[in-house]
């Protein structure tokens, strides 16, 4: 039998939801609703942090934390940017996302899509934890490529804000969060920069730090370190990224054989 379009459900007046409002909520909205059926704790990051969202005529969508501001701002200002919202107080993913259909959902059809991809390959990063991080200040410059190359190989790995930025307050939380290996593109005009990388570096001696395209004395930055390389020139930090793209492929093939 065909269902009116416009049949309603029985009920308090708050339980009348169109039968075609469920259907678009079955269809579009499996991953939320994998999560409401029993599956919220494999949510990730499902904490109160992110402020920022972001949409492209690509059809993308993008989060930003408040350590990510600059890069918020920066992405906002570029030609591809459909429409943009910073929030006041830190949101959860759900909350984040309800913004977003909120704002635009009647007015971009591809949202929803956008939605569930971003979700789908969120829950795929957190089954990989990142083994590399690449931190940098403003644009990314040649940072952004060596770390695009480890994405395009497969290597889980993340890249963001400079992770000098409040390391006094936020100490314990970066520390915990940071991968194994960090390579960082620092700002040279930012004093702050250098005082909050050295309480970083100091506060984790099994991370291994690699600074990039430093051509200050090391007296002058953050002091030296056993777990932090400078690298002076370019071909000697591209040398050194690419050896260790190298031993994390060789680690990624051997835990899969």
């Amino acid at each position: 039998m065909k269902m009116d379009k416009e049949a309603k459900i029985l009920g308090s007046r708050e339980q009348r939801n169109t039968i075609d409002d469920l259907v678009r909520r079955a269809g579009k909205d499996k991953v939320i609703n994998e999560v409401i059926e029993g599956k919220k704790e494999e949510l990730p990051n499902s904490d109160k942090k992110y402020k920022g969202i972001r949409l492209s005529y690509d059809h993308t969508i993008d989060f930003y934390t408040e350590g990510q501001r600059d890069s918020y701002e920066d992405a906002c200002l570029h030609e591809k940017t459909i429409n943009y919202h910073w929030s006041d107080s830190p949101l959860t993913h759900e909350e984040i996302i309800e913004r977003a259909r909120k704002f635009w959902g009647g007015k971009i059809r591809w949202l929803e899509h956008a939605i569930d991809k971003y979700l789908e390959d969120l829950f795929i990063q957190e089954k990989e934890k990142p083994v590399i991080g690449f931190y940098h200040h403003g644009m990314a410059g040649g940072l952004a490529a060596v770390a695009k190359t480890f994405e395009e190989e497969g290597i889980p790995s993340e890249t963001g804000e400079c992770i000098c930025v409040y390391a006094a307050d936020r100490l314990a939380e970066i520390s915990s969060d940071l991968p194994k290996t960090v390579v960082i593109k620092p700002s040279y005009d930012f004093e702050g920069c250098w005082k909050g990388l050295r309480k970083i570096i100091e506060a984790n001696p099994e991370t291994q730090f690699y600074m990039s395209f430093t051509d200050l004395p090391i007296s002058q930055t953050v002091g030296s370190h056993l777990n932090l390389t400078y690298f002076l020139t370019r071909n000697k930090f591209h040398s050194a990224m690419q050896k260790l793209l190298e031993k994390f492929k060789k680690e990624k093939n051997e835990q899969r054989s």
